[in-house]
């Protein structure tokens, strides 16, 4: 009996892609709870104590938001979850809107590309002159924090080539396209 390839393919780069944004979406978790709990010990700390820890701002805006924002845009991809309008693609047929489809992911690919290039030359600028903010308690070093930018497109780069390439499966991960309307809702 042959096994159907499913949703999400599965060749070599396609699951490593896959474990990646895995990855990618438990760290971002993981800020997300850490700026939680940073933030409420903070607000606690300033009504019981009058007294702020120093930096919440800075790590919150330059580490937490960033982690939050930016690593989740592959497995948002990968999920097909992205806003998709249907407007100007209602009348075309299944295939017409595979093919645009495609070609929208590799431009959207070659868009990440260039923000890879735009924001690792920022971030090898910024780990050159160890980045920090000056706070009234000391500094904070937000270099790091330069990192996730470039990585983060280059994870969401590569999920659109795969799905462009038809590594996720068949016709890229949206399945028959004489279904492709009921799938995804294009």
């Amino acid at each position: 009996m042959q096994q159907m390839p499913s949703a999400e393919g599965n060749g070599v780069i396609w699951k490593a892609t896959r474990r990646l944004t895995d990855v990618f979406i438990l760290i971002a978790g993981i800020g997300l709870f850490l700026m939680m709990i940073h933030v409420v010990i903070d607000v606690i700390a300033r009504a019981l104590f009058r007294v702020a820890l120093p930096g919440t701002i800075e790590v919150v805006s330059s580490y937490y938001m960033v982690m939050a924002v930016f690593l989740p845009l592959a497995m948002v991809q990968r999920r097909h979850a992205h806003i998709m309008v249907s407007l100007f693609t209602e009348w075309m047929s299944p295939r017409a809107v595979h093919r645009l489809d495609t070609i929208v992911r590799v431009i959207f690919a070659l868009a990440a590309i260039g923000f890879v290039i735009v924001t690792g030359g920022v971030a090898i600028e910024k780990t050159e002159i160890e980045e920090k903010i000056v706070t009234p308690d000391g500094f904070v070093l937000i270099w790091l924090s330069r990192w996730l930018l470039p990585i983060s497109a280059s994870a969401l780069a590569i999920v659109l080539l795969c799905q462009a390439a038809g590594l996720a499966g068949p016709r890229g991960g949206q399945g028959d396209p004489e279904n492709h309307n009921d799938e995804s809702g294009a």
